[in-house]
């Protein structure tokens, strides 16, 4: 293999794991209302955090990976675990240790098209922010962003 084309699977690589962090964060905004990108970073700066929306902006579209303090300041605000976003870039599943809430926008009643999704959002014996944070997981693992145990255990 020549050194052009190795740059090249690394390159794109790069992308791919760019691709599955932007799925993650983007799936997170989709099921908070009221939250945005700006909001994000606004929140994340007001928690004590150093990231701005150009920096975010890059990362997600895989111009450089995270740095250490932005990947905290990720995860921080996506309620991950340390080293969920090196977890998702590499197409594994981060874990959740909490469900950030990140707006005081009222949260309307949700309906789901997806019955499984609705099932999830009716659940009683979770919280709200337990019922979000499993609808994430369940579009994450069908969108083919997160690999299955068997497949983990497979590349083993």
């Amino acid at each position: 293999m020549t050194a052009r084309s190795q740059a090249e699977q690394t390159e794109a690589a790069q992308r791919d794991a760019a691709k599955r962090l932007d799925d993650a964060l983007t799936a997170i905004l989709d099921e908070t209302p009221g939250l945005n990108w700006k909001t994000w970073v606004e929140q994340a700066k007001a928690a004590g955090y150093k990231l701005t929306t150009e920096t975010l902006r890059a990362v997600r579209r895989g111009d450089y990976p995270p740095s250490r303090p932005v990947s905290r300041a990720i995860e921080y605000m996506a309620g991950w675990e340390s080293g969920g976003v090196d977890l998702v870039m590499a197409g594994d599943r981060p874990t959740v240790i909490q469900v950030k809430t990140r707006s005081n926008a009222p949260v309307p009643a949700l309906e789901y098209d997806d019955p499984a999704l609705q099932a999830i959002w009716e659940i009683d014996l979770l919280t709200e922010e337990e019922r979000r944070a499993a609808i994430i997981a369940v579009r994450m693992i069908r969108d083919g962003h997160v690999r299955s145990d068997a497949a983990r255990q497979a590349r083993a």
